[in-house]
């Protein structure tokens, strides 16, 4: 995700296989997206910061070029305030996580028997605010019924706190 942003008003670009990207020119508000790179060797000689030695072991990478086909998928998302508070994040992320479903029989043709208890139409283990926070992991613990759920709140780019709880169901 590359967002950009002058005044109140923003762009991001959403991407799915492609991996770099940058905001360019001197005006910053060109987007840059490498659709293609093939490297020849693994380490580079002669750099200004490390002259007379390579940045790596020198070898051949003949895997590293792209041979065949190749897909990928981009996104454009205009937004009004900070990426913040505009939910740019979310909106990746759901972007990136379609609703996956498979069902080739009719909704009808499991018979179950009545259950002793009554369930509510939808339980949810947390609820997220739709905007300012991120779940970066949700893990049960190994042992007993404990889940851990850490959560990064950001402002203006920055870490602000990062919430780690205990959620028992």
């Amino acid at each position: 995700m590359l967002p950009y942003r002058k005044g109140r008003n923003g762009l991001a670009v959403f991407s799915e296989g492609l991996r770099e990207f940058e905001v360019i020119g001197e005006e910053k508000k060109t987007f840059a997206i490498t659709l293609l790179r093939g490297v020849g060797l693994l380490g580079k000689e002669d750099l200004l910061l490390r002259p007379g030695r390579p940045s790596g072991i020198k070898m051949p990478v003949p895997d590293s070029q792209l041979r065949g086909s190749f897909s990928c998928r981009l996104s454009l998302f205009s937004y009004t305030g900070t990426p913040s508070t505009a939910g740019v994040a979310q909106q990746a992320r759901a972007w990136l996580t379609p609703v996956q479903c498979y069902n080739k029989i009719p909704w009808d043709a499991m018979k179950l028997n009545k259950a002793g208890f009554n369930v509510p139409e939808s339980y949810s283990l947390l609820k997220m605010p739709p905007v300012g926070c991120l779940i970066s992991a949700l893990k049960k613990r190994k042992t007993g019924k404990k889940w851990y759920c850490d959560c990064l709140i950001r402002q203006n780019r920055q870490p602000v706190r990062q919430l780690s709880r205990s959620v028992v169901r």
